[in-house]
């Protein structure tokens, strides 16, 4: 109820959508956060390797939530993708031994993003459940 979109909507299925948009948008905002921390120069070259693997696993987890979601009742399968490449990247962080507080927060941040998304998801292709 924090998103003002959110008083907007009236049924499940609109409220799953709009947790798959912000899940997306943070999808994307992370994506553009490993981008970003890329281009500084004070980056560990040890951990440079694990922060491009996460840039990258991060913009393929874009494409996940930009297929037809709930229209295509995929949306569980395609939130568990993204969700794989986020485990991914934390793997590589974690083998890099890559410990960046910012790096940490995000990725936590998106993690709420994803299971908001993947409850109400949940709900409305299993409505059974």
């Amino acid at each position: 109820m924090a998103n003002p979109k959110s008083l907007l909507v009236n049924n499940v299925k609109a409220v799953a959508e709009n947790a798959l948009d912000m899940a997306r948008r943070e999808t994307a905002d992370t994506s553009s956060f490993f981008a970003a921390l890329l281009k500084r120069e004070d980056i560990n070259p040890a951990s440079r390797a694990a922060l491009e693997n996460c840039s990258s696993l991060f913009k393929q987890a874009v494409t996940f939530f930009s297929l037809n979601g709930l229209s295509g009742g995929t949306a569980t399968l395609d939130l568990h993708y993204a969700l794989d490449k986020a485990t991914e990247c934390k793997s590589k962080l974690s083998a890099a031994n890559v410990s960046i507080k910012s790096v940490a927060a995000k990725l936590e941040g998106w993690r709420n993003f994803y299971s908001i998304a993947s409850a109400a998801v949940r709900v409305v292709e299993n409505p059974d459940n």
